[in-house]
């Protein structure tokens, strides 16, 4: 966000000129971007206000802004959602009084309420809420309230006419309102649900009560509350800090948030780390991490599962890090070694999106390096939809069955993550954090899924294969996994209408997801896709910090007129992470216009990033850029691990489609 008053004064002045420019040639896609890149830039009250009054002195701009509001299903987000996830008030304010504000709210995505509430912006969520804000069932906006610990809120909320929580029902892993107030720790909460008649013995889908839970988490005053029993003696209960392997899950989230927030503020200065849906980043990390233990050998899953629970074990103090792990001393000096190990590990999924969690900048190569070259794998293919159903979901396994022996299979929801390992085709693991112990293994994905499809979370929405063996991966066998995903596209999307028509959602959808073979398959289909289409899905490939889905797009001729610094630097990056020179001279020469036009002050990221690029001793306005090869400006994090894309045109499937007119085949 701009801090400066001079250089927001100077930023104003250019976005209303882009305003001016952009009412001229009446375009809702360019003002769509023209309002996301201010709310990612500008958060100051006073300046939005600026911005808005200029909109509405002019009817055209103004009409230009009421279309781009009320017309979300053409754009990756609405501009109320945008703002929600970039804890923009300034702008969440200005769109609240506006007269479409109830179609702003009733049009944002499901998780923008649960982004107020971890946010603990209390008296937006309860207006978010009043005008209609999409939710599926009032108890699952509890279960969030109560793993935020907001005890104000949950009071409230209990007490609102228009809801109507199910103090009966139970979650997918069977738990009760209380368990879960139990799990997060708050016994504030506890009163007002055992006051609804909540009964603290009703058991889950393990077997666990909430009493059980508070002793195994070692929440003596919860357990006192649920049980009666006096302190002293829930202390000697065998349960107490004894915390049983299926609920590692929850243990290992709350260890791994305090030990990096431990290491940003007292151990480390100058470490960097970000934490985005760290409950997913778990399963998604442990599930993948565990698939690919058990495909070395069942020595390295039984390490793996040791590891996890010494982690769970920690007491959380600082002193304690300084700790030998016995059974790993000839691998780590001290227990800090061993867990910034194994959180990046557990993260190394996510590294494509560039998160570092919790490797500190001078380590960040090493450690990056340490793990890839252990988790040696190469993606084969990858397919996702919004809305893909369970018949779908078992029709994209058995399409690919024949052809993925030693392949893991990342299946990821909205609400969990999983992973298959294919050992052979009549041999599949499933891992699941949920899960301390393996499953028997299963002989085909039906079987599989009607096991284990409850456990998998609701709306699987991506399904990635990787290779364990990169150097089997023939291009034969490349060829037949492009093939295969060429059919599933014409059979799943081309040749069903409503599919078709949703094109650009569906694109969008996998760039947010990182599927990026799926992605180059697509656009290589329809072979010719609108720019400024390609422009939004370069946009949300950008902020979804996908750059193999970056240069997917680069390489479908993205048009690069006119693209924002902060997208140029995301393209650069991904060039420089690809090794593609060409690709690296033309962004680069771009960059390097767009910082003389345009006034932006570069994040940390960015200014290391320029580091790098442009010769220091050079201004930007008259230097003659010698251009280096990426390979030489910066090394790829992980080469090894990277996917080929189908660039080429199919002659006989290349369509057209438009972003506001309807086609169907």
């Amino acid at each position: 966000m701009i801090r400066n008053r001079a250089l927001e004064e100077d930023a104003l002045n250019i976005y209303l000129r882009e305003i001016d420019a952009i009412t001229k040639s009446s375009s809702i896609e360019e003002m769509y971007l023209c309002m996301s890149k201010m709310i990612h830039s500008i958060d100051n009250e006073q300046t939005v206000q600026a911005i808005f009054h200029h909109i509405k002195a002019n009817v055209q701009a103004t009409k230009l802004l009421r279309t781009v509001c009320t017309s979300s299903k053409r754009f990756p987000a609405n501009l109320l959602e945008e703002a929600v996830k970039k804890n923009n008030i300034a702008f969440i304010n200005v769109f609240l009084v506006e007269e479409n504000a109830a179609i702003l709210v009733q049009s944002c995505s499901l998780g923008t309420l649960y982004e107020l509430i971890a946010n603990q912006h209390n008296d937006l969520f309860l207006q978010f809420l009043k005008l209609g804000a999409p939710y599926k069932h009032p108890n699952d906006l509890a279960i969030a309230i109560l793993y935020e610990r907001n005890t104000d809120l949950f009071n409230i909320f209990l007490e609102l006419p228009a809801i109507q929580l199910d103090f009966n029902r139970v979650n997918r892993e069977k738990r009760t309102l209380l368990h879960i107030a139990t799990i997060a720790g708050n016994p504030d909460t506890i009163d007002l649900l055992l006051v609804k008649g909540l009964s603290p013995s009703q058991k889950d889908i393990y077997g666990f009560t909430s009493i059980d839970y508070a002793l195994f988490l070692g929440n003596i005053e919860i357990a006192y509350k649920l049980s009666g029993q006096d302190k002293a003696s829930l202390e000697q209960d065998p349960r107490y800090k004894k915390i049983p392997p299926r609920v590692n899950h929850e243990q290992l989230v709350t260890n791994i948030l305090h030990y990096l927030k431990m290491k940003h503020t007292s151990l480390d200065p100058d470490i960097q780390f970000t934490l985005p849906n760290i409950d997913k980043g778990v399963c998604n990390g442990w599930a993948m991490s565990a698939a690919l233990s058990a495909a070395e050998s069942d020595e390295e899953l039984h390490k793996f599962y040791k590891m996890i629970d010494l982690f769970c074990a920690w007491d959380g103090e600082l002193s304690s890090l300084a700790l030998i792990p016995d059974e790993f001393r000839e691998e780590f000096i001290s227990l800090d070694e061993m867990f910034l190990y194994l959180t990046n590990e557990l993260y190394w999924f996510f590294q494509q999106k560039d998160a570092s969690f919790g490797v500190s900048k001078h380590n960040r190569e090493k450690q990056l390096e340490l793990i890839s070259s252990k988790r040696r794998i190469k993606r084969l293919a990858d397919f996702g939809l919004p809305d893909l159903t369970l018949e779908e979901q078992k029709i994209v396994f058995n399409a690919f069955h024949s052809i993925t022996d030693e392949t893991l299979i990342d299946t990821h929801s909205q609400t969990h993550d999983v992973s298959f390992y294919q050992k052979s085709s009549n041999c599949l693991h499933y891992f699941d954090v949920n899960f301390r112990y393996c499953l028997p293994p299963f002989e085909d994905y039906q079987t599989a899924l009607d096991e284990v499809y409850e456990m998998m979370g609701e709306n699987v929405e991506g399904i990635a294969y990787f290779h364990t063996n990169p150097e089997k991966v023939t291009s034969s066998l490349q060829k037949k996994a492009d093939q295969i995903t060429a059919e599933l596209i014409q059979k799943l999307i081309l040749s069903q209408s409503h599919r078709y028509r949703n094109l650009p959602a569906i694109l969008n959808h996998a760039a947010s997801r990182g599927l990026s073979h799926f992605l180059a398959h697509i656009l290589t289909a329809i072979g010719t896709c609108p720019s400024e289409i390609m422009r939004l899905i370069t946009y949300t490939a950008s902020k979804s910090r996908t750059f193999e889905c970056l240069h997917v797009l680069y390489q479908h001729h993205l048009e690069m007129e006119d693209l924002p610094p902060p997208i140029l630097f995301d393209l650069l990056h991904t060039a420089i992470q690809f090794d593609d020179k060409d690709m690296f001279i033309v962004v680069k020469s771009k960059l390097n216009n767009a910082l003389i036009t345009t006034n932006i002050i570069p994040n940390e990221q960015q200014r290391a990033l320029m580091a790098f690029v442009f010769p220091q001793n050079q201004t930007h306005k008259n230097q003659k850029i010698d251009i280096q090869s990426p390979a030489q400006t910066l090394t790829p994090m992980h080469q090894s691990s990277q996917p080929e894309h189908p660039v080429e045109k199919n002659e006989d499937t290349n369509k057209k489609f438009s972003l506001t007119k309807s086609s169907s085949q």
